[in-house]
């Protein structure tokens, strides 16, 4: 079976006529779905995880695993250790996953090194979810250095060094997100029937994992049907096709979600809730905090820590957990270029230099990279929006697959911050409950920029590469002290 009408066209871009490979050291390649990576780029690859294995790993030396919640998640592991069949012992969005791993670690080493040996696995897990995302953007960007540029970029920013170290459910949830959207994208690939469903089965199984570690992958396999009704209106898929892919992607794991659901139910009927809502709206953050800057965001450039203090007539108080005080865009993108929780230092007191210059910088610097991927997610929902009324608009399939994917992570928790409780004091603005999609999202423009013509895309993957460099080494040094 041939591959469906534009799934074949669905790469990234080929390289330009005319375009010489000695234009700059890393000039672009193919970038068609087969393309095999430079061998110099292979290896930029492997020196940026293992960097970052290093910096998560010398973070855990330091007992960044001891993040938020840390003595609840140590109780509720215990507490599993010692009644194995109750999967949930507090609120349904505390997943087993975790505490399984978590218990088994601590099993493993008397209960000594368990919460560190834990942080290292799920560190290890977190270095193969952005090596799957390099590998997907062979799909998307045909330039060598752009991918190595945008890999680099997601690897080091704090949000995902602090993320993966941490002890708790965001933690586990970056490879079984990547290993679905990179399942599906190459189950679309794949002109044999029965290795395409291969594919789709091990999206689907991702996604039960899933629910296994957050409440949030209960509607990701909708997404799936979404990506199958934009495949189809723009006459890349037939009905066939996509109704197996969909079935084996969202039945099944839907299923599996529904089940593990109800158990939570179940099993912690008459106790109390972690998350309240008041769907009036509870004034903690207006729409206005929400989709707007404010003048006030201006200090969010000196990179505060989430406990800074200020002082006013009435006394002390805490500029970032002030209700309306900051813009929601404003305090993540400060969560992402910087430790905003001070995890890495696992101490409420300030952090010292050269550290706090370090992380200033870093968000100073990362504006370069937020404004433009902002920019790319409107643009890109605008586009697949026409793109239903004029099908020839709509974006490549790979490009559909991960939007899709992490609009549907971001927006149900983004939506919904007007109406959830101590919204500000309880950290529900913070980055790492989106994680996967900012990944996406900052990724964005370094496939704009494989579409210009001529040299350019290699020329300015030099320049970005070097950005990348200098910003990635401020943030490494903003988490050592």
């Amino acid at each position: 079976m041939n591959l469906p009408e534009g799934i074949r066209e669905s790469g990234a871009r080929p390289a330009q006529p005319g375009a010489s490979p000695a234009a700059c050291p890393m000039a672009p390649g193919p970038g068609r779905k087969d393309q095999v990576p430079p061998l110099w780029e292979t290896w930029l690859i492997r020196v940026i995880l293992g960097l970052f294995v290093t910096v998560a790993f010398r973070a855990i030396h330091h007992n960044a695993m001891h993040g938020q919640d840390i003595s609840t998640h140590m109780i509720h592991t215990r507490r599993m250790l010692d009644v194995p069949g109750l999967w949930f012992t507090n609120d349904i969005t505390f997943r087993p996953l975790l505490y399984w791993i978590g218990g088994w670690c601590v099993q493993f080493t008397n209960g000594t090194y368990g919460y560190q040996l834990a942080s290292m696995i799920f560190t290890l897990a977190g270095a193969t979810a952005l090596a799957l995302v390099h590998d997907a953007t062979r799909r998307v960007i045909g330039t060598p250095v752009l991918r190595v540029a945008g890999i680099a970029l997601i690897a080091f920013l704090p949000m995902t060094v602090i993320t993966t170290v941490v002890y708790a459910a965001d933690t586990a949830v970056s490879l079984p997100f990547i290993l679905a959207g990179w399942a599906l994208m190459v189950c679309l690939e794949q002109a044999v029937e029965r290795r395409a469903a291969g594919f789709a089965a091990l999206a689907g199984l991702a996604f039960a994992i899933g629910n296994l570690t957050k409440a949030t992958f209960l509607g990701l396999p909708a997404a799936v049907a979404i990506v199958m009704l934009l495949l189809w209106r723009s006459r890349r898929l037939s009905w066939r096709r996509a109704g197996v892919i969909t079935v084996l992607t969202l039945a099944a794991p839907g299923l599996v979600g529904l089940w593990i659901n109800q158990k939570a139910k179940r099993e912690t009927a008459g106790g109390g809730t972690v998350h309240t809502f008041n769907w009036k709206g509870t004034g903690e953050m207006t729409f206005r905090s929400l989709l707007l800057v404010k003048d006030s965001d201006r200090r969010i450039l000196d990179a505060p820590e989430y406990l800074t203090t200020a002082k006013r007539e009435t006394g002390d108080y805490y500029p970032l957990l002030l209700e309306n005080n900051y813009s929601y865009p404003a305090l993540l993108h400060l969560g992402v270029f910087s430790d905003v929780l001070n995890f890495a230092n696992n101490s409420v007191t300030p952090r010292p230099e050269p550290a706090r210059s370090a992380a200033k910088l870093s968000v100073r610097l990362g504006l370069a990279f937020t404004l433009p991927a902002l920019i790319a997610v409107l643009v890109l929902i605008l586009r697949t929006s026409v793109a239903l009324a004029v099908p020839r608009l709509m974006p490549s399939t790979p490009a559909l697959i991960w939007s899709v994917l992490a609009l549907a992570w971001y927006l149900p928790i983004f939506l919904t911050l007007p109406f959830v409780a101590h919204v500000y004091v309880m950290g529900y603005w913070l980055p790492r409950l989106v994680m996967p999609s900012i990944w996406i999202f900052l990724l964005m423009p370094f496939a704009w920029a494989d579409l210009i013509p001529g040299r350019w895309p290699a020329w300015l993957g030099c320049v970005l590469l070097g950005m990348v460099t200098v910003l990635g080494w401020q943030e490494i040094l903003s988490l050592r002290y």
